[in-house]
């Protein structure tokens, strides 16, 4: 298989088909019902996210992106629900999926890179709580999209391979920090001292990190 043959069987892989337009409207009326559910957990979880990081991180990560990322959300839960009884036509079922094809794209970068952005301000905990907020999301995500194959695989190249690649650089820097305070836990690194985990004290409590 050559380069060309490669490329064009990618594209048919990512790309919404429309060859069979019974399926796309089962496809259609199946996303009436699952994207709903996907939004309100984007919603409910990114708040979470957000809520926990409220205080540590600047006022416009924790509340201002979770706005815009929340009216966002809204707008394409509007959509879907008022969509619930319509008996569409091939052509309309092909558009709405192929804008969902490519939102998934979209939405799956805007939600990974503000998650990724409030990492700097976080302890070690509360990175813990980016990486359970990626990994179920993109979870859940996926199974909202299953109907529609390039969309969940694009949601999920997405959304993986940035967790995979940001945060295996992450931890070879923090690997790699060879300052002499290293050893006594005094390193002034932001990476370092964000995993840094709290020690535990004779009478059994946890003593933060320093």
């Amino acid at each position: 298989m050559n380069f060309r043959d490669a490329s064009l069987a990618i594209r048919k892989f990512i790309s919404v088909q429309t060859d069979n337009p019974d399926l796309l409207k089962a496809q259609y009326l199946a996303f009436t019902r699952q994207m709903p559910m996907m939004y309100l957990i984007l919603i409910s979880s990114t708040w979470a996210l957000a809520i926990t990081h409220s205080g540590v991180a600047p006022g416009w990560l924790t509340a201002g992106v979770p706005i815009i990322l929340t009216f966002g959300c809204a707008v394409r839960v509007a959509f879907w629900w008022r969509s619930r009884k319509i008996d569409p036509a091939p052509e309309k079922a092909h558009a709405a999926l192929l804008r969902t094809n490519r939102l998934a794209a979209l939405i799956a970068f805007a939600f990974t890179a503000w998650s990724f952005a409030l990492v700097p301000y976080g302890d070690a905990y509360q990175r813990s709580h980016v990486a359970f907020y990626m990994a179920i999301t993109v979870i859940s995500c996926i199974f909202c999209l299953m109907y529609v194959r390039s969309a969940a695989f694009i949601v999920a190249i997405v959304v993986n391979g940035a967790f995979i690649g940001f945060f295996c650089v992450e931890w070879a820097t923090y690997l790699h920090c060879d300052c002499d305070q290293c050893s006594s836990r005094e390193c002034g690194h932001d990476v370092h001292r964000a995993y840094q985990l709290p020690q535990l004290r004779t009478d059994g409590c946890f003593a933060a990190a320093d």
